[in-house]
């Protein structure tokens, strides 16, 4: 039992990793450079996590920048 629970649990996390693979690697490592506590890596490391979330969720873009057009275009543009 227990080690079905084992092979259970590695195969939900593989199945998460692989869907959430460019959060977990994008984010986790601006975290990694926000923890080092310098101003070029709290800039870079706040803008890799950005990065990370908006790779998951393509509408965080529509949420950060105002200019984003999400109505679909016509022939005049």
């Amino acid at each position: 039992m227990k080690i079905a629970l084992i092979i259970i649990g590695i195969i939900v996390g593989l199945v998460l990793l692989w869907c959430l693979w460019p959060l977990i690697i994008v984010s986790g490592l601006g975290v990694l450079l926000i923890y080092s506590g310098n101003v070029v890596g709290i800039v870079l490391g706040a803008i890799l996590v950005i990065a990370g979330i908006s790779i998951m969720f393509p509408w965080f873009h529509v949420l950060t920048d105002p200019h984003v057009d999400s109505g679909p275009r016509g022939p005049h543009g």
